[in-house]
C-alpha cells in the first residue's frame, strides 16, 4: 500500500457542525515521535493512540507516552491500532509481524509464542475481532490468521483451499455467525462458528488493493479500491451500484440513527460527499492541504485527525469562540456618552457610535506600537495614547505628538492629567497639556501639580478607588496625597512586587495583580496580605493584565495564557487555566468584559468566552489507574517485602497537566499526601488495617476519585 495519498470516507450523521469547533494540532513540539501519523485511535480507558513512522504513541490528555522498536514493537511503521475485549491494544505494521500491548508491556514473537504463529510476510491488513472472540487478522500477501481464545492459530488457507484471498485486507461481522472477509476481487463469507466458507462473490473484474470498506447499514458494504467505487449487497450477494473512481485510500463508518452523511478525507483536505458531488468543507480550514489518514470521534465529542507531515489535529467545543476579523485589537474604551474607541496594533482606530465622526476607520499612529488607553475629552474630541504617541482625534483631524508614556488616568473632576512614564509620575493640567498638545510645544513642566517623589519609579498603572489614587509601580505601590506628597505601603511583599494592575476589591481591600508574585489581596484596614500564586492553582505567577467582570470573576492574562478566579479565599474558590489546549494561544494581549462576556485578543484575532461552555468546563475530574500489578490481592503480599506498584493518569480535558501524589492510612492514623512520578515502592505492614492511598490533582485543584489498595 502506498501511504502518500489518503481517502477516509466517513458516513456519519449530522455532526453538530454549528457547534463552536476549535482545532487544537499537536506535532513533535508537544512531544509526538514524529508528524507522519498513519492512524488515531481510543481505547476504552479514553487513551488517544496514534501509529507514526517511528513507533506508537499514547496520549493521556496531558502528555505522550512513546513506545519504539526498543520497547518491543518490531518496526517503526504502525499503520493501524486495535483493541480487543482483553484490553489488548494490537499494533498492525509493515513488516508482518504483530504485537500488542497489555499493563504496560508490550507483547511479540520474542515472548509470546502464538504471535509468531501469526506472522506474514507481507504488511498486515484487516483486523476484527468477533462476537466468540476469535481475532482475525489479513495480510495484502498472506491471506488471513485467526487467533482463537485458547491462544491456537488458524491458518484461512487452511478452510479456503479453492478460493484466491492472498490479499485478506478488511473483516465485518455480519449476524449471528457470519464473517465477511473482503479480498483483492472478492466477497467472501465465512460461518464464524465452524470456519466454513459460506460462499464467494466477485466483486471486481481488476483485481487491485483494497483500500478501505465501510458498512453503510445492516445490508449493505461500501467498498473503494484503487479503481471503482462499490456498494455490495450482502443479503444479494452482488455489487448494486459501481462508480470509476481515482486512486484513493481509507474509509470510516461512524454509525447512527439518523441518515448519514458521507464525508471524504483526501490529501488536500476534508469533503462532503453526496449525490456524486464531492464539497470542501471550509468549516475545518486547519485540514485544507492536509492529507488525512484518520478519524474517530472520542467518548467527550471531540474529532480527531491524523495527518501525514503536519501531526494530529483535535477539533473540540472549546469555551472561546475565534473570530480573525478584529486582528491586533489591543485598547478598546467605551464612554458615557455611548462612544467606543477600537484601538489596534496597526496603527488604526474605529470609531462606534459617534455620528460626528465620518469615515468610522481611519489611521491615527504609526503602526506596530501598541495602544495603551483613550481619554473622551467631549463626544467630539477624545486622546488616543500608546507606547510612544499620543493623538488628539477630532472629526477630520488627528494630531499626532511623540509622547511615550506608560499609564494614564484622566481625574475628570479636578482637571488634570496623571501620567506615567519609565522614570516617575507626572501630574498635570489638562488644559495646559491640551494646549501644548495642540501648538506642538514642549510642556512647561513647571505647571506640574506636585513633585516628583517616585521619579526613579516605573509606573505601571495608575487607579482612582474610593478618591485615593493608587500607583502601581515596578517597586511596589503607592499613594498619591493630594498635598502631592506619595505614601507607601510597608509591607515587604507589596514593596518588592512589580505591580501591573490595581482594583477595588471588596469592603477595604485591594486586588494587585504582580509581574512574579502572583495575586495579592491587600486589606486596607488590617494591612494584611493574602496571596494566590502557582502552589494554589495558578498557571502562572507573571501577571500581564487583569479584569473583574461583572460576576465578581477575576480575568488574568499571564505569561503562559489565562486564567480566571471565583471566590478566592473561600471554601468554594475556582481557578481555571486556559491556554493551547483550550484554543488560546500564549501570545494574549488584551482582555475586555463587553456585555457580559469576556474578549481576549492578539495579533491573530479575538477569542470570546462561550458562557455555556465555561460554565461546563474542567468541572470533570481526572482519572488515576492502577496501570499494572501481579499482586492478585492483599493475602499475596509478603511482610517487609517491597512492591512496585505502578499507575497512569488519564485528563479528559486535554491538557490538565496532572500531578499525582500518595499517602498511608490505618484506622488510627493517616499520613500526610506525598508527590510521586508513575511509580510507588512499598513494604507490605504486618498489620491488616495499613492502605497505600493515591490520588491525580490538575494544575485547578480538581481530585481524582481516590485509590485505596491493601499493603
Amino acid at each position: 500500500m502506498k501511504v502518500g495519498l489518503f481517502l477516509w470516507f466517513l458516513l456519519l450523521p449530522f455532526l453538530g457542525w454549528s457547534q463552536n469547533f476549535q482545532a487544537i494540532i499537536y506535532d513533535i513540539n508537544d512531544g509526538l515521535p514524529s508528524n507522519n501519523c498513519f492512524t488515531i485511535f481510543e481505547d476504552s480507558k479514553g487513551f488517544i493512540w496514534t501509529g507514526t513512522n517511528t513507533g506508537v504513541s499514547r496520549f493521556n490528555g496531558s502528555d505522550f507516552q512513546n513506545f519504539e522498536l526498543k520497547d518491543g514493537l518490531l518496526a517503526y511503521s504502525v499503520y493501524q491500532i486495535h483493541e480487543d475485549t482483553k484490553g489488548r491494544i494490537w499494533f498492525l505494521t509493515d513488516t508482518g509481524k504483530p504485537c500488542f500491548f497489555l499493563k504496560g508491556t508490550i507483547y511479540n514473537e520474542n515472548n509470546t509464542p502464538f504471535l509468531a504463529k501469526m506472522a506474514s510476510s507481507s504488511y498486515l491488513y484487516g483486523f476484527l475481532e468477533d462476537s466468540n472472540g476469535q481475532i482475525w487478522i489479513g495480510s495484502q500477501a498472506d491471506g488471513f490468521k485467526i487467533l482463537k481464545p485458547d491462544n491456537s492459530v488458524i491458518d484461512g488457507r487452511s478452510i479456503s483451499p479453492k478460493t484466491e484471498f492472498d490479499r485478506a485486507l478488511h473483516f465485518f461481522e455480519n449476524g449471528n455467525n457470519e464473517v465477511l472477509c473482503i479480498s483483492e476481487s472478492s466477497v467472501l463469507s465465512y460461518q464464524k462458528n465452524n470456519l466454513k466458507l459460506n460462499w464467494e462473490a466477485k466483486v471486481f473484474t481488476d483485481a487491485s488493493t483494497v483500500i478501505r470498506t465501510a458498512k453503510i447499514n445492516k445490508n449493505r458494504l461500501l467498498i473503494q479500491n484503487q479503481s471503482e467505487r462499490i456498494v455490495f449487497d450482502i443479503a444479494l450477494s452482488k455489487v448494486i451500484q459501481r462508480t470509476p473512481e481515482s486512486r484513493m485510500h481509507d474509509v470510516l463508518v461512524l454509525k447512527d440513527k439518523i441518515a448519514p452523511h458521507i464525508l471524504i478525507g483526501r490529501r488536500n483536505g476534508l469533503y462532503q460527499f453526496q449525490e456524486g458531488i464531492e464539497t470542501l468543507i471550509s468549516k475545518f480550514p486547519e485540514l485544507e492541504n492536509k492529507s488525512i489518514s484518520g478519524i474517530i470521534k472520542d467518548r467527550n465529542g471531540n474529532w480527531w485527525f491524523s495527518t501525514l507531515k503536519f501531526g494530529i489535529i483535535r477539533y473540540t467545543d472549546l469555551p472561546f469562540l475565534y473570530h480573525r476579523e478584529e486582528q491586533g485589537l489591543h485598547a478598546r474604551e467605551t464612554f458615557e456618552s455611548g462612544t467606543i474607541l477600537n484601538l489596534y496594533y496597526d496603527g488604526h482606530v474605529r470609531i462606534e457610535n459617534n455620528p460626528n465622526f465620518k469615515p468610522k476607520s481611519f489611521q491615527y499612529s504609526v503602526p506596530n506600537i501598541s495602544p495603551k488607553y483613550a481619554i473622551e475629552l467631549s463626544p467630539k474630541s477624545y486622546i488616543a495614547f500608546n507606547q510612544n504617541y499620543l493623538t488628539l482625534l477630532e472629526p477630520n483631524k488627528a494630531i499626532r505628538r511623540s509622547f511615550a508614556t506608560k499609564s494614564i488616568l484622566y481625574d475628570k473632576p479636578n482637571n488634570r492629567f496623571f501620567l506615567g512614564f519609565s522614570r516617575g509620575l507626572q501630574v498635570i493640567d489638562k488644559d495646559f497639556f491640551i494646549e501644548t498638545l495642540r501648538n506642538n510645544k514642549t510642556p512647561n513642566y513647571e505647571r506640574i501639580l506636585g513633585n516628583q517623589v517616585i521619579q526613579h519609579h516605573y509606573t505601571n498603572t495608575i487607579n482612582k478607588i474610593n478618591d485615593k489614587f493608587y500607583i502601581g509601580t515596578r517597586e511596589g505601590l503607592y499613594i498619591y496625597n493630594e498635598d502631592s506628597s506619595f505614601t507607601s505601603f510597608n509591607h515587604p511583599l507589596i514593596n518588592s512586587s512589580n505591580i501591573s494592575e490595581v482594583f477595588d476589591w471588596r469592603e477595604n481591600s485591594l486586588l494587585l495583580a504582580t509581574y512574579g508574585n502572583g495575586l495579592l489581596f491587600f486589606n486596607t484596614k488590617t494591612k494584611k496580605v493574602k496571596r494566590l500564586n502557582t502552589s494554589d492553582g495558578l498557571e502562572s505567577n507573571f501577571l500581564q493584565h487583569a479584569i473583574i467582570d461583572r460576576d465578581s470573576i477575576i480575568w488574568l492574562v499571564t505569561k503562559t495564557g489565562v486564567s480566571s478566579v471565583k471566590n478566592p479565599f473561600q471554601e468554594n474558590q475556582s481557578i481555571l487555566n486556559f491556554d493551547k489546549h483550550d484554543g488560546l494561544d500564549k501570545t494574549i494581549s488584551y482582555i475586555y468584559e463587553y456585555q457580559g462576556q469576556i474578549f481576549l485578543n492578539n495579533l491573530n484575532g479575538q477569542f470570546i468566552t462561550n458562557n455555556q461552555s465555561i460554565n461546563n468546563f474542567r468541572q470533570r475530574k481526572p482519572i488515576i489507574r492502577q496501570a499494572e500489578s501481579k499482586i492478585d490481592n492483599a493475602l499475596s503480599l509478603l511482610v517487609n517485602t517491597p512492591y512496585k506498584f505502578r499507575f497512569e493518569t488519564i485528563s479528559y480535558e486535554f491538557g490538565d497537566g496532572l500531578k499525582t501524589f500518595y499517602s498511608w492510612q490505618s484506622t488510627s492514623k493517616k499520613a500526610s499526601w506525598v508527590a510521586f512520578e508513575n511509580e510507588i515502592e512499598v513494604n507490605s505492614a504486618i498489620r491488616e488495617d495499613y492502605q497505600l492511598l493515591v490520588k491525580a490533582v490538575s494544575k485547578e485543584k480538581i481530585v481524582s476519585d481516590v485509590i485505596k489498595i491493601a499493603i
